[in-house]
């Protein structure tokens, strides 16, 4: 996925070329995206996989948008989806209560979280499952509208545990440093990216 370096030398994700709509119903949804973020609506024909390689489009389907790169034999789709059956598995397997571990999480001492690199916010989520309430910073205006979609679907659904958990996030757009300082929490968690050439 193209990225820039952002402030303070972290990555940050390329804006996409454009936003396109899978099929006529997602169009408007596809709109309300493009204005949001000030990217063009692109035409329906020709769809990405037949486009030139190498460009990075907003991708709205069924009402999500997910980023996609253009041309044949490229990687799936990239979204913010917290009843992914990635994310049910990871819940399964224990992941969860090896994250809050780290946090300092326990079943009697339900955390204020602040995630300050929300990402695509799987970390948050995890957290949240487990009771914590978690306040989401995201810089990238790409990556916060994908969470802003992922957070208002998953507390639309089927799943009680799924609803409950996206109850406890909050997201803030644009740079922690600009969090107010009236606000406290028990954890701030860091998780950033980092250049190719170094190591986490």
């Amino acid at each position: 996925m193209p990225r820039d370096r952002g402030i303070g030398g972290g990555i940050a994700i390329a804006a996409p070329a454009g936003v396109y709509a899978v099929t006529d119903g997602d169009q408007a949804t596809a709109a309300v995206v493009a204005e949001r973020l000030s990217l063009p609506l692109l035409s329906r024909s020709p769809p990405p996989r037949h486009q030139p390689a190498g460009q990075l489009l907003l991708v709205v389907e069924e009402g999500r948008p997910a980023l996609q790169f253009t041309g044949g034999g490229v990687p799936g789709a990239v979204t913010a989806d917290f009843a992914a059956p990635a994310m049910i598995h990871r819940r399964k397997a224990g992941h969860n209560e090896l994250l809050g571990k780290a946090v300092g999480w326990r079943p009697s001492r339900q955390l204020h979280v602040l995630d300050a690199t929300a990402g695509l916010g799987r970390d948050a989520f995890v957290l949240a499952d487990l009771g914590c309430t978690v306040t989401l910073w995201e810089r990238s205006p790409v990556l916060g509208l994908l969470l802003d979609f992922a957070i208002a679907r998953a507390r639309d659904h089927a799943d009680p545990r799924v609803r409950d958990a996206a109850q406890r996030m909050t997201l803030h757009s644009g740079d922690v440093r600009g969090a107010p300082g009236t606000e406290s929490w028990d954890v701030i968690y860091l998780d950033p990216m980092f250049v190719e050439a170094r190591k986490a």
